[in-house]
């Protein structure tokens, strides 16, 4: 088994982030993995919250910062599964960004994660938790998802929260990725970058 740790599809969508991010905001990232966002953003002086359930992938985490000598202060690591995670933040507790990024199915510390059932809930939270005008970038891989259903689950847990959406822009897979003929598992990827109305 070989875990290189970095997802190469999401090149395009890690640019694109960067480019939102400044000094003095803090970003949360959900399913954090080994940072690869996070060193996105942090290379731009952002401070980003790392939640995985995982403390090897925090620790993996922390050595990319150092390896690409970011500043330490501006990775917090949160060995928690990412439900319980948000659930308990306080209810001003508010971030410039938000990265939904999780896997499809998952044993952890608050049960069974399953993308199918857990995922619309779980944005209606981080919905409540981004500040006005804030950026989110919501994917899901799910082989047996319906094509073009996760952009109307986005919208209705933004109206759960009573959040309004600015604007939402497809965030595919890079273009060396392409969708092919006859080769349906590999189209399973969805993804969205969400900005909220600044009221």
């Amino acid at each position: 088994w070989i875990d290189t740790g970095f997802f190469a599809d999401q090149r395009d969508n890690r640019r694109k982030l960067k480019k939102e991010a400044a000094p003095g905001q803090r970003w949360l990232n959900l399913f954090g993995h080994t940072g690869a966002f996070s060193v996105a953003l942090a290379s731009k002086g952002a401070q980003v919250v790392n939640v995985d359930v995982s403390k090897r992938y925090l620790d993996w985490t922390r050595d990319n910062f150092l390896l690409n000598r970011l500043d330490p202060d501006l990775d917090v690591p949160a060995a928690l599964d990412a439900r319980t995670y948000v659930k308990q933040l306080a209810d001003d507790e508010k971030f410039d960004g938000i990265i939904v990024d999780p896997p499809t199915a998952a044993q952890g510390k608050a049960g069974f994660w399953s993308v199918r059932k857990d995922y619309g809930e779980l944005l209606t939270d981080c919905f409540e938790h981004l500040v006005p005008g804030g950026v989110m970038l919501v994917c899901r891989n799910d082989r047996k998802a319906k094509k073009g259903s996760l952009e109307p689950l986005i919208v209705q847990a933004a109206q759960q929260a009573k959040v309004t959406i600015h604007t939402i822009e497809s965030a595919p897979p890079g273009h060396d990725y392409p969708s092919l003929e006859g080769f349906p598992e590999g189209d399973q990827f969805e993804g969205f970058i969400v900005r909220t109305a600044k009221r």
